[in-house]
């Protein structure tokens, strides 16, 4: 009797169009960047806590995105928003680093705003008006495969 693997954090269940086949997808495999685990003290300094969160980074040299289409509305509606998890999204030829909330689903990667930069770079990639004028949390782009 075949069991189907359980859900692991870093793992994506690979979909086909008759639904899932339960086949564990590292991450690291479905974006051309960087994902690694960084712990992240927001404190300040000084004595780290016993526990720090670990805080995943998802770095690119090339960030492409775009609107969610309709396929990637009906697909994000079949989940519920626990499959997004925070992290870093680091743009390397700027050094600079926004945190985003994300998901892969079938092999796409998801982006969720969840603060207002004062970047143009975050304004363009989440389509905001300059200085975050129209911020909106949780505002969905879709991570293209031309990003590396």
């Amino acid at each position: 009797m075949a069991l189907s693997p359980p859900r692991l954090p870093g793992v994506d269940t690979c979909c086909s169009p008759s639904g899932p086949l339960f086949t564990p997808c590292l991450i690291d495999g479905l974006i051309d960047g960087v994902i690694s685990q960084k712990s992240r003290n927001e404190t300040g300094g000084g004595m780290p806590p016993l526990s720090l969160p670990v805080i995943r980074t998802l770095s690119y040299n090339r960030l492409t995105v775009g609107d969610p289409k309709a396929y990637d509305l009906a697909t994000l509606s079949e989940y519920d928003n626990s499959i997004f998890e925070e992290a870093w999204l680091d743009i390397r030829y700027s050094n600079n680093s926004y945190k985003v909330k994300f998901a892969v689903i079938c092999g796409t990667t998801y982006l969720k705003s969840v603060q207002p930069y004062s970047s143009y770079e975050f304004e363009r990639i989440f389509n905001f008006e300059s200085n975050c004028a129209d911020f909106v949390q949780d505002k969905v782009v879709v991570v293209r495969p031309s990003s590396s």
